[in-house]
Order: C-alpha cells, then structure tokens, then sequence
C-alpha cells in the first residue's frame, strides 16, 4: 500500500512540472511580443525626429527593457528558490515516511518478539505452578515463583492476558484447597462443631474442629495477595470481574481491604478470616463458614448470606444493608454499630435469625447502636443481646425471645413487638413511642426513663417491671399486669388503666393526671342524654365490665402522686391503696352518671396521720 501511494506521487509531480514547463514556454515568447509592441507603440506615440530625441527615446527604451529583465530574473529566481524549497520538504517528507514504516516495521517486530516472550512466560509460568518434587509435594519455591511471574505478565499484557490469569489463579484454589465438609454448615449443626459429641474430626475439617485456626498453606495466600494487588490496580479496573471461589477452603487467610464485589464463595470455608474494610457488596457467601471471621467495617450490602454461620464474628460497624441473612447463624456475633437496615430474606421475612446469647458458648450478641431500621427479627432469639443506642425504628420484632436484653437508649419507635419476651430486659431511657406491644411479656424489664408516649401496652405483662422516670402520657395500659411495678415519677397523664392490675405497685411522685381508672363503652343502640351530661340507666353494666377490679390497686403507693383529673376513680380505690398527704386527688366527680364516682375522693384519714400510711384491708 505505501509503494503505491508514492507511485502516485510521482506521477502527479511529473504531471504539475510539464505543466508548468509548458506554461514557461508560452510566457516567455509573449513577453517578447509584448515588449515588441510596447516599443513599437511608444515610438509611435513619441514620434522623435532630431537626433537628441531619438537618442533619449532609445535610452528610454533600454531602461524598459533592462526593467523587463529584471521582473524576468526575479521571476525565475523565485520560482527556483519555490522549487528548491518543495524538493527539500519532498525529500523530508519521503524521509519521515520512511522512518515511519521503518519504526512501525521495528514495532511490529518487537511486539511479535514480545508477545512469543510473553507466551513462552506464561507456559513457564503454568509449568512452575505445578511443580512437584521427587516424593509428590509440591515445590513452593517454583509455584511462588510462577505466581508472581503470571502477575507480572497480567499488568504486562492486561488486554489479551488478564482474564486468563485471573482465571488460572481461581482455579488453582479451588483445585488445591477444596473445602467438601461432610457436615452441614447450617446453624443447627455449625454451633455445635466445637462440640466434644462431634467425635473424632475428619482429615479434611480439621481446621473447623478445632479452636485453633490453621495456618492457609503459603502457595493460597500468595495468590490471594496477587488476587488483591490486581484487583486494586485502578489501571486494571476496566478487566475486573466477579472472582470464583466457591467450595474453598480459606481459613485463616488474610484478605483486609480486598474487594472482591460480587465473589462466588457460597459453601466456602471462611473461619477466621480477615476480612476487615473489605469490599464485599453482593458476595454470594450461602451456606458458608465465617465463624469468627473478622468483618469490621466491611460493606456486605446486598450480600447472600443465607444459612451461613457467622457465630462470633465480628461485624462492628459492617454494612448489611439489604443483605440476605435468613437462617444465618449470629450467635455471639459482634454487631457493634453495624447496619443492618432493611436486612431480609428475599421474597419474605427475616425468620430462624439467631444471636443467642444465653448459650454457653457464646457471649452474648452486641449489636449496639447498630441501625437495625424495619429490620425483620420475627421470633428471633436475642437472649442478652447488646441493642443499646440501637435504631430499631419500625422494626419487625414480632414473638421475639429478648429475654435478659439490652435496650438501654434504643430507638424503638413503630416497632412491632407483638408477643415479644421481655422479661428482665433494659430499656432504660428507650424511645417506645408508637411501638405496638400488646400480649408482651416484659416482667422485671428495667425501663427506667423510656419514652412510651402512646404505647399501646394492652394486656402487657409487666410484673416488677421498673418503670422509674417513665414517660407513658397518654399510653393505653387496658388490662395490663404492673402488679409490683415500679413507677416512680413515671407519667402516666391521659393514661388508659381500665382494668390494670396495680398491686403492690409504687407510684410515688407519679403523674397521672387525667388517667381513666373507668369509661363506659357504650354498647351498640345505647342512648346516652348528652345534655344532662348523665348515663342513661343500663350502662352501669358496660361500665362495671371496665371497671377496677376490687383489689386493683391493693397496696399500691400513690404517695406524692398526682391523680388530679383522673377519670373514674373511686373511693374505694383509694382505700385499697397507701399515700401520704402529698399525694394530690380529683376534686369533685371523676366520672358523671355513676353513683360512686359521683361522690368524688378524698385522703384516707390513715393517709394524713403518718406518711406512706398502708392501706385498710377491711375497708
């Protein structure tokens, strides 16, 4: 192709010189008819007649004529310095054409001896990763050596040899460090793998049987640093893909700050593993092993964790944003900080979630200030598990098992914590306000200082539980067992306590103005005479249904407590109970229309003869 450009060259500049020749041929014979006639016209015109005047008109006409040949040799000396000038860059530019094709020439060597470099590199490279000795073990140093010579060679020639680097170093894990347990990793199984009745360990699972975590064979952890570094290099990052190690074993390894977005290691055997600041988004980890792997600050969003067991791991501060952890294993995981918002099942709700505390293998769970917002923990086991300062806004907690829990400061919400399991839980200074708690069982819970504005507590066991400094304005408390509770300086204004059980509880300095002790549910086709602001006859009934049992309040301590405004309290109501005289009474009728209440209440006279005065048992 380039010899027949320059032919064409040729031929157009052999071309453009017989024209201009030609040109320069016709000029010149012209320019002497012109000068001819310019002459012959001038003569003409003068007409000289006296020698004087032919003798300056023939000097006229050499000066004319001189004049006409110096146009003529500035002309040609022009057009040969044009000439030179267009030889001279002809010359130059064939030059540099030819030192191009010679360069590309040289190029086009070099990359033909690169590239034949390259593969026989390679193929050594490949012969290296397999070298064995005499005896069949392997010989480190020349599989070393191999690795590092494909690293080189996949940031030397990253288009054509990248991928199949990548490849070939995937392979060689998953072909020498295969992870086939003959047990399940689910979580029924993965927590008791420490277990003395799992009996003798199998050869290849010895690394999970035992408490110690071994040490990853050298050749492994040598490729999973090249691994790293090549995944890390942003001049590389165009070739990047999902790496495949699934089926591995990679215990013990260490792996912070890899990014290995979107990796196949589903049923690999992780334990132990560093894996700190990594970056993990959409990992495929099913059914794999992270028992005590260390997870801090790794970005697991949108991960698949699903029957994976992650007992003792530390998650603090990882991100699980959408993951997928139904039937994981968390028991004794820790979970300081993490985010665990939106946390699901795909298609469902987060069930068989486990973060066991109470086992006795496992510390408990500690998943404080975790942001845990519209999480799905339905009949989770969070015995003792650490949710202090943690955003539980809106979340699913449904029948779950927080027996013993740490809720100290948590934002809970909107949480829906229907039949949940309370029992000597701390929710010292939680928010509570909205959460929907009916059927819960929460005896001896410590909340102290929680915020329950609104609550719906109906029917909530909170026997002993401790209340103190509480916040239950307006909080519906229809059936609720607080017999022994402790509600010291508890707000309690506008509350509903129909049919609460209030034994032995202590109220002292609380607030209950505007509590409703009694309200009448009128019943279908009732007529109530609103003007006389009275109760028709036949609501009594309806009203006796909701009132406090005879014994509701027995021994309740309401000293120093405000009860102004309450609705529906009756005398016998403070008879049952024991106060003092700074405790602070409804003035006239509590409630319009029934007799008792229509009397008003008054301090007991025991009440105003001593302080905290018990209660008449006989009245």
């Amino acid at each position: 192709m380039p010899d027949e450009t320059t032919q064409e060259d040729k031929e157009a500049r052999e071309i453009k010189k017989v024209v201009r020749n030609v040109r320069l041929g016709l000029a010149i014979p012209f320019g002497i008819l012109l000068v001819i006639f310019l002459i012959t016209v001038l003569y003409s015109f003068v007409g000289p007649t006296t020698p004087t005047e032919k003798k300056d008109f023939v000097q006229a006409v050499g000066v004319l004529v001189a004049g006409f040949a110096g146009v003529v040799g500035l002309f040609f000396t022009w057009r040969n310095l044009r000439l030179t000038r267009e030889n001279t860059d002809r010359q130059l530019r064939v030059a540099r054409e030819g030192q191009k094709r010679t360069q590309e020439s040289t190029r086009e060597t070099l990359r033909i001896t690169e590239q034949g470099q390259i593969t026989e590199r390679f193929t050594r490279a490949i012969e290296q990763l397999g070298a064995t000795k005499d005896s069949g073990e392997p010989k480190l140093e020349l599989r070393l050596g191999g690795i590092y010579a494909l690293e080189r060679i996949a940031k030397d020639s990253p288009k054509r040899d990248y991928s199949t680097i990548m490849e070939v170093l995937q392979a060689y894990i998953r072909e020498n460090a295969q992870w086939t347990p003959k047990e399940s990793t689910s979580p029924e199984e993965s927590t008791s793998l420490n277990s003395a009745a799992k009996g003798e360990a199998e050869p290849e699972n010895v690394g999970i049987q035992q408490n110690v975590v071994p040490k990853l064979p050298l050749d492994i952890q040598s490729i999973l640093d090249v691994l790293k570094r090549l995944r890390d290099d942003p001049e590389l990052e165009e070739y990047l893909s999902p790496p495949d190690l699934r089926r591995t074993n990679l215990e013990g390894a260490h792996l912070t700050k890899i990014n290995l977005e979107k990796a196949r290691l589903y049923k690999s055997n992780l334990k132990g593993t560093r894996l700190s600041s990594s970056h993990l988004r959409g990992v495929d980890l099913e059914e794999a092993n992270l028992q005590k792997a260390d997870l801090k600050w790794a970005n697991l969003s949108g991960a698949n964790l699903w029957n994976a067991n992650i007992s003792k791991a530390n998650l603090s501060g990882a991100n699980l944003w959408n993951a997928n952890i139904s039937k994981a294993n968390l028991s004794g995981a820790d979970l300081w900080q993490a985010n665990l918002s939106g946390a699901e099942q795909r298609g469902g709700e987060l069930v068989e979630f486990r973060l066991i505390g109470a086992s006795p293998d496992y510390a408990a769970a500690n998943l404080q200030e975790a942001d845990l917002r519209e999480a799905k923990f339905k009949g989770a086991d969070l015995r003792e598990a650490k949710f202090k300062g943690a955003d539980l806004r809106e979340a699913n907690l449904q029948e779950a098992n927080l027996q013993g829990a740490n809720l100290e400061e948590a934002n809970l919400q909107g949480a829906y914590l229907w039949g949940a399991d309370l029992r000597e839980a701390d929710l010292r200074e939680a928010d509570l306000r909205g959460a929907y708690l009916v059927s819960e069982d929460a005896r001896s819970a410590n909340l102290r200082g929680v915020k329950l504005q609104g609550a719906d507590l109906r029917e909530v066991d909170l026997q002993g539980a401790d209340f103190g400094g509480a916040t239950l304005q307006g909080a519906d408390l229809r059936r609720a067992r607080l017999q022994g509770a402790k509600l010291q300086g508890a707000t309690l204004q506008g509350a509903d306590l129909r049919r609460v059980k209030l034994q032995g509880a202590k109220l002292q300095g609380a607030d209950l103005q505007g509590a409703v002790f009694r309200k009448p549910e009128v019943a279908p086709g009732t007529v109530v005479n609103v003007e006389a602001g009275m109760l028709e006859p036949g609501l009594f009934a309806a009203l006796a249904d909701e009132s406090l049992g005879a014994t509701a309040l027995a021994e309740a301590n309401l000293s120093g407590a405000d009860l102004r405004g309450a609705v529906g309290l009756v005398q016998h109501d403070i008879e049952q109970a024991c106060g003092n005289e700074e405790t602070k009474l409804p003035e006239g009728p509590t409630l319009r229309g029934y007799p008792p209440a229509e009397k008003g209440v008054h301090l007991p006279a025991g009440w105003r003869r001593g302080t905290d005065k018990q209660p008449n048992r006989n009245a």
